[in-house]
């Protein structure tokens, strides 16, 4: 090895260690996030049932159901961009490992050390899945909600 394949190497470790560090700052932006959007709309919905009925004003009932969508979509769309940039991480970290050529069992990035993501991971219903579906989960919510409240006021319910 010369000079400026160590040098090299040094860079690429030195990178990452940089992206390791953005990748878990980047997982706690989303599950901040996750926080933050669902608390938001459990005070929607504490907001929409505050006296144990509906508001028995019609166009509070609709600023809160449309509220309540609307941030529902907006959540889903800022999800889907944190678990981008998690992605994109990851898949650095993988090229990086591979042009360091380090072990598959010694690597970090799931993707090359696939046996441990599988051992201690790979059980169940991913976390990115659910999370990638909260926001039409919370949105489906709404939805009904506002079916609701349209067969409240017809007098139906």
């Amino acid at each position: 090895m010369n000079l400026s394949e160590d040098t090299r190497r040094t860079e690429l470790w030195g990178q990452l260690s940089r992206v390791v560090d953005l990748r878990s700052s980047q997982d706690q932006v989303l599950w901040s996030i996750f926080g933050f959007f669902g608390a938001t709309n459990a005070v929607l919905l504490s907001a929409m049932f505050a006296s144990g009925d509906f508001p028995k004003n019609l166009w509070i009932q609709i600023v809160l159901v449309v509220a309540g969508c609307g941030v529902s979509i907006v959540w889903h769309f800022i999800q889907l961009r944190a678990l981008g940039h998690i992605k994109r991480h990851e898949a650095l970290m993988a090229s990086i490992e591979l042009a360091l050529q380090v072990q598959p069992d010694l690597a970090i990035s799931g993707q090359i050390n696939q046996s441990l993501v599988r051992e201690h991971v790979g059980k169940g219903i991913p976390a990115r899945v659910l999370i990638a579906g909260f926001g039409w989960g919370a949105l489906a919510l709404w939805l009904s909600v506002g079916a609701v409240c349209i067969a409240h006021n017809l007098g139906y319910i």
